[in-house]
């Protein structure tokens, strides 16, 4: 469904229940009170993440480098995940996991602060989860440097005129 009109998701699931605009995108949630499937879709409503939530004991079944993973909602611990993906884990955060899909897609496991067990999937491009706050920004941390700005300096000539006089001088000190 990724980078699909959102019209896709209204065909499979129906009228949406919800739609809020947000500073990481707007999102469009299909579902009830017990499961959920909320696309983050753009200005011209392509589809650029999934969250999908179910309740606890729904199997998901998930691809990741060639290899068919099955977790359970509400039953599959962030530790039982760690170990059965983590050859393939990217990074982690507190209550999440991020997986690579491929060049441009990711997947993260939310799991719940309380009971650490498995919350949400969330299936996106590599952006989308980067405003979510899922993804490191790729950006190097630099090292800040000390820097002092330039000085404006004025010469003593009364009328600021002639060959003598100095407009502006700009001292750099290294």
């Amino acid at each position: 469904m990724l980078h699909r009109p959102v019209a896709a998701l209204v065909r499979a699931y129906g009228a949406p229940a919800s739609v809020a605009t947000r500073d990481d995108g707007q999102h469009v949630v299909f579902g009830d009170a017990s499961a959920s499937v909320a696309a983050i879709v753009d200005d011209d409503a392509n589809v650029h993440a999934v969250d999908l939530a179910f309740p606890a004991g729904t199997t998901y079944a998930l691809d990741l480098d060639g290899k068919t993973h099955t977790l359970t909602f509400g039953k599959t611990t962030s530790d039982a995940a760690r170990d059965e993906l983590a050859a393939d884990a990217e990074t982690e955060g507190a209550t999440f996991r991020v997986f690579r899909r491929g060049a441009d897609s990711d997947l993260v496991l939310v799991f719940d602060p309380k009971t650490a067990t498995l919350a949400h999937v969330i299936v996106g491009d590599r952006a989308t989860m980067l405003r979510l706050g899922y993804v490191p920004d790729p950006t190097p941390v630099q090292s800040r440097f000390p820097f002092s700005a330039p000085v404006l300096k004025h010469t003593g000539v009364p009328d600021g005129s002639g060959a003598q006089a100095t407009v502006v001088r700009l001292d750099l000190d290294r």
